[in-house]
């Protein structure tokens, strides 16, 4: 960008719709912003753009919330949550001395942690995210 800007967070700003991205600025100048609002930027960037941006996803509070992953995963989601509930049965089996339900349990809950840990494999081989990753956008000419 050019040097004009020594603390460009105070007058910069960006917006993304979809693979658009549209770079505004509201520091006023002589010719094209008198007022201080928000306008198209109309300055050269020379060194490329450095976007930082954080995410979490939504919390989960009731039964009736959706996970806020890829929809892809939900039914996966279900065989973590079943190997972890055999897994701690499993554990209470064996501490009431019955090992043969424990062990069953102990089966199940691999099986089901397998599952889950193979969709999650399979997933990150796709790339998709809906909270980060690199994105490759145009800017948008405002002209």
């Amino acid at each position: 960008m050019a040097s004009t800007y020594n603390i460009p967070s105070d007058y910069l700003a960006y917006i993304i719709r979809g693979d658009d991205l549209g770079i505004l600025t509201n520091k006023p100048n002589s010719s094209t912003n008198s007022q201080g609002e928000w306008v198209a930027i109309d300055e050269s960037v020379t060194d490329g753009i450095l976007i930082n941006y954080l995410a979490e996803p939504d919390a989960v509070t009731s039964v009736t919330d959706y996970p806020d992953i890829d929809n892809t995963l939900h039914k996966f989601v279900a065989d973590f949550v079943k190997a972890e509930l055999f897994l701690e049965e499993a554990g209470k089996a064996a501490m009431r001395g019955n090992e043969n339900r424990a062990l069953m349990l102990k089966n199940l809950a691999t099986e089901h942690k397998k599952i889950w840990t193979d969709e999650l494999v399979k997933f990150g081989r796709k790339k998709r995210d809906k909270i980060g990753g690199m994105r490759v956008m145009q800017p948008v000419d405002y002209r």
